[in-house]
C-alpha cells in the first residue's frame, strides 16, 4: 500500500496555515491547495504509515484523541526515534483504544486477523516503523 505524506495544518481554516512536518506555510490558501498538498517531507514516515495502518482496519481518529498531533510527532521523530519514543507512543495509542466502542475494537481485532496484521498495539507500530523505512530504503 502505498501512503502519501500530505502536510499536516498547524490551524486548518486559518488565513495562514503552517504545516507541522516540513513547515511550509500557505497565506490565503485556496481549495485546490488546502489540504491535500504533497508534504515537502518527501515520504511518509512512521505515523503516516500507522494512520494508513489503522484507516485498514477501520479505525478513525476521534477529534479528541491528538491523534493527528502524534502522528505528525512520529513523522518528525522517523523509525529511530519512533523506537526511542516507544512507550510515548503506546501510552497515547492505548489511551485511544480506551475511548473505542466495542464494536470498533472487536471490528478492528477482526480485520487484523483477516489482513494477516498484527493484533496488539506495540505490533502495530512495529509494522508502521517497518513500512517507514522500506519505504526509505526504496528511495535510497
Amino acid at each position: 500500500m502505498e501512503v502519501v505524506a500530505d502536510c499536516r495544518w498547524k490551524e486548518p481554516g486559518a488565513s495562514v496555515l503552517v504545516c507541522q512536518v516540513c513547515e511550509l506555510a500557505l497565506r490565503n490558501p485556496s481549495l485546490a491547495e488546502y489540504p491535500r498538498r504533497n508534504c515537502k517531507q518527501g515520504r511518509a514516515g512512521p505515523g503516516s504509515h500507522l494512520h494508513a495502518i489503522l484507516a485498514q482496519l477501520g479505525v478513525q481518529p476521534k477529534d479528541s484523541c491528538g491523534c493527528g498531533e502524534m502522528m505528525a510527532k512520529m513523522d518528525r521523530w522517523g523509525s529511530d526515534g519512533c523506537r526511542e519514543h516507544r512507550e510515548e507512543i503506546l501510552a497515547h495509542l492505548t489511551e485511544a483504544y480506551h475511548h473505542a466502542s466495542w464494536a470498533e475494537v472487536l471490528q478492528a481485532g477482526g480485520r487484523a486477523v483477516a489482513l494477516g496484521m498484527p493484533k496488539t498495539l506495540a505490533g502495530l507500530l512495529r509494522l508502521a516503523i517497518e513500512r517507514a523505512e522500506a519505504g526509505a530504503a526504496a528511495e535510497s
